[in-house]
């Protein structure tokens, strides 16, 4: 019905039907600074299915920072979000930034029972990293789901389509259960979508704010990827403390080098990676965060290496 005048909120029923699956939601939006939606579905499955994504969420990549080719476009960056922001449970963020891939892909995270959310994440927020004057990317909101009750073990997909141009949405991010929902039973599922301007979502303090690659070595099955963590996120550590780095790579990949400097510019903190593996290789996972006194100082950032 008609919201009264003095309501804060909308709620929205809707029912859906298909041939493997019905069911009923319903949405209570509560628009403010930050717009939250609360959704629960009710769903029942005539048939089991393989892959079923819940709480689903679809962005665009074209190109960024770290992106090789910008087709010629006069922009330094041309996205609607930048990155994936996965909490497998309430002390860990992955923070993996998108992609424009030559073939499509997929990558999934694992989001165990009791995982804290996920989300698409639109971090670079000055006019000058796109210089739009009209899409004005720099004001995308972000969206972050997070999870009400108990849900079961599962992983968060990162699906990233090719694309030639800004036009259409290519990429896509929902959670699905590891185990098929059961069969002409009721699955209830409950959860909120955050939109919001935050960079962030709990957590170690520091999170990326940029990633860039150098692939003039490409041929010879080397890159070097350039990771800077946000200064005022990192605004309390002293000068004079230690950071170290936690570095993981997935064979056939090998760190060759990795080095860590503060900019004394913007208090932001630079790691650079050399990594290297046989070209030809299957795709590589990286990870690495920075940490002080045995303790992680920032989210853990992900990228999916192809030599």
């Amino acid at each position: 019905g008609k919201p009264e005048p003095d309501s804060r909120s909308v709620t929205i029923h809707a029912l859906m039907t298909s041939q493997s699956v019905t069911g009923a939601y319903t949405f209570v939006l509560t628009p403010g600074d930050d717009t939250r939606t609360d959704v629960h579905a009710t769903l029942f499955f005539r048939n089991p299915v393989s892959c079923v994504g819940i709480a689903p969420m679809s962005s665009m990549f074209w190109f960024g920072e770290a992106s090789q080719n910008r087709f010629g476009d006069f922009r330094p960056e041309v996205h609607d979000s930048d990155g994936l922001l996965v909490a497998p449970d309430a002390e860990t963020r992955l923070w993996r930034p998108l992609t424009n891939p030559p073939e499509l892909w997929r990558t999934d995270f694992d989001a165990p029972p009791g995982f804290a959310g996920f989300g698409l994440l639109q971090r670079d927020r000055e006019l000058r990293d796109y210089e739009d004057l009209e899409a004005l990317y720099n004001l995308r909101p972000s969206i972050w789901v997070q999870p009400v009750g108990k849900w079961p073990a599962g992983k968060v997909r990162l699906v990233e389509i090719p694309t030639n141009s800004e036009y259409g949405d290519n990429i896509v991010a929902f959670w699905m259960p590891d185990a098929p929902f059961p069969t002409m039973s009721p699955v209830d599922m409950h959860w909120t979508l955050n939109w919001t301007m935050s960079p962030s979502f709990g957590g170690p303090q520091g999170w990326v704010r940029s990633t860039r690659q150098e692939t003039a070595h490409a041929a010879e099955g080397k890159t070097t990827y350039v990771i800077d963590f946000d200064g005022a996120s990192l605004g309390s550590i002293p000068a004079d403390q230690e950071i170290t780095t936690d570095v993981v790579t997935n064979a056939p990949a090998s760190l060759e080098s990795q080095h860590v400097y503060r900019n004394e510019h913007d208090g932001s903190v630079r790691l650079v990676l050399s990594v290297s593996a046989p070209p030809g290789s299957p795709e590589c996972e990286l990870r690495a965060r920075l940490s002080s006194g045995g303790k992680p100082l920032t989210e853990t950032w992900v990228a999916n290496w192809k030599p």
